[in-house]
């Protein structure tokens, strides 16, 4: 009911509900966190866990994404380690720890939390697309062309992915998928888009036949590629 008037616009009316449940249960942490939806305000998450006794996972996750928000990584990091903590089975938290590890910097947590995300849900491309972002950071093209191999079955109308799935494809040396993602982000963008590293190293690798590493080091001059974050949408670049 809650929910439903606040979808409706009807915060009074939600408020009163709230305010009236608390007088009959005090320490409910969801009526807490309805409260702190409601007026997005972090005093209330903060309340839910205090009264909850530290258990409710509930609570962090929207002290973690409200920390997201301001862009206070290492305080978003804090409160959702202590989410994934109570409930490991919730892949956006892990999602979203992910993307707080990324801005800090700790790259080997982000791609474990990324991983935990494709553990739980197989289909999560932007996961897999960050996770291959995350390899080909550490220079593990190998396993970011797994990783978008897998992104590219979810995400086939992505055209920035198919390109980026060309660079690490050459990057790694599977020069027949790099000239495959080529193709289909030219199509996807009725060939508005053709990323010239990917297509010179092409080139490269058919003069230099039989000395692939000749290509893949001529691509690596712009092997960066950012990651998806938090919430955000599928025309980002990877």
């Amino acid at each position: 009911v809650i929910t439903c008037y606040r979808l409706l616009d009807k915060r009074s009316m939600a408020e009163q509900i709230i305010t009236s449940r608390l007088k009959v249960t005090p320490d409910d942490p969801k009526l807490w966190c309805s409260l702190g939806d409601l007026h997005m305000d972090d005093s209330h998450y903060e309340t839910a866990w205090q009264r909850s006794g530290g258990r409710n996972a509930r609570s962090k996750r929207s002290l973690g994404r409200s920390a997201l928000r301001r862009k206070d990584w290492a305080a978003a990091a804090g409160h959702l380690e202590a989410a994934v903590a109570l409930n490991p089975l919730n892949p956006e938290s892990w999602f979203s720890l992910g993307y707080a590890y990324l801005k800090m910097d700790e790259s080997h947590k982000a791609l474990r939390a990324f991983t935990r995300v494709t553990h739980q849900q197989p289909d999560h491309g932007e996961a897999w697309n960050n996770i291959a972002a995350l390899w080909t950071q550490l220079e593990g093209y190998r396993e970011a062309f797994n990783a978008l191999s897998e992104c590219v079955r979810h995400k086939r109308d992505n055209w920035q992915i198919w390109e980026n799935y060309a660079h690490v494809a050459l990057l790694s040396g599977n020069y027949v998928a790099a000239a495959r993602g080529l193709k289909q982000a030219a199509q996807l963008t009725e060939g508005q888009r053709l990323k010239v590293e990917v297509l010179q190293g092409l080139v490269e690798a058919l003069e230099n036949w039989g000395q692939p590493q000749a290509a893949a080091g001529s691509a690596q001059t712009d092997s960066q590629a950012a990651p998806l974050g938090d919430g955000e949408q599928d025309d980002e670049l990877m």
